[in-house]
Formats: structure tokens, C-alpha cells, sequence
């Protein structure tokens, strides 16, 4: 998770100083995630020249799958609060089995409006 943050923050940017202050972590930890995350995927993410940094091929397609999974989150929560908002003003009392809530009970789930 902290190799991805980096290179979120680093393709973002498009400058490791500006990541490391966005993630939270120093220059050269930001440089030490993306050298690790290269190495594991067996592939450049930045093309580095002349002081300048641009996304490579593997690089755009990485950040594209990390928004895509981050949307994904954000449409979760979504749906969750939702839920949440349709089932406010409900208290959900679990049936009583020995004096504990339980779902493998035999009793009934009963709905209090």
C-alpha cells in the first residue's frame, strides 16, 4: 500500500518533492517505493529526462487501475450511507437466546420504528 500511495502521489505530481509532502513521507522514501514498485512489476513507470518526469506506458495504465479502485471505494461508501440514511429512525433488536443476540436463534429479528 505505501509503494502505490507513492507512486499515486508521484504520477499526480509528476515531481517526487510535491508527492512526499502530499503522502506524507520524505523525497527519498517516495524515490525508494517507486524504484521498489519498478522492480517488482518489471517495468519503468517514469521516464525520467532532463530534470522532467512523464508517465510511461505501464505508468498511466497503473494510475488508471489505482483511480478506477479508488472510485470504486468512493461508489461503496456512497451506497453505504445510502443504507444508512434509509435505515435511520429504525432500532433493529436481534431475537434474545439466553439473554445474548443471535443469529442462529430461533426467535425473530424484530423492527422497532
Amino acid at each position: 500500500p505505501s509503494a502505490l500511495k507513492a507512486f499515486y502521489f508521484a504520477a499526480l505530481e509528476l515531481n517526487f518533492t510535491k508527492a512526499a509532502g502530499q503522502a506524507g513521507l520524505t523525497q527519498s522514501g517516495i524515490s525508494q517505493h517507486i524504484q521498489k514498485l519498478e522492480s517488482e512489476l518489471n517495468t519503468e513507470l517514469f521516464i525520467r529526462h532532463n530534470r522532467q518526469m512523464h508517465l510511461s506506458e505501464s505508468g498511466k495504465e497503473l494510475l488508471l487501475f489505482i483511480e478506477n479502485y479508488l472510485d470504486s471505494i468512493d461508489q461503496f461508501n456512497d451506497r453505504i450511507q445510502k443504507q444508512n440514511s434509509k435505515l435511520s429512525g429504525f432500532t433493529i433488536n436481534p431475537p434474545q437466546c439466553g439473554g445474548r443476540g443471535t443469529l442462529f436463534s430461533s426467535g425473530y429479528w424484530v423492527i422497532n420504528f
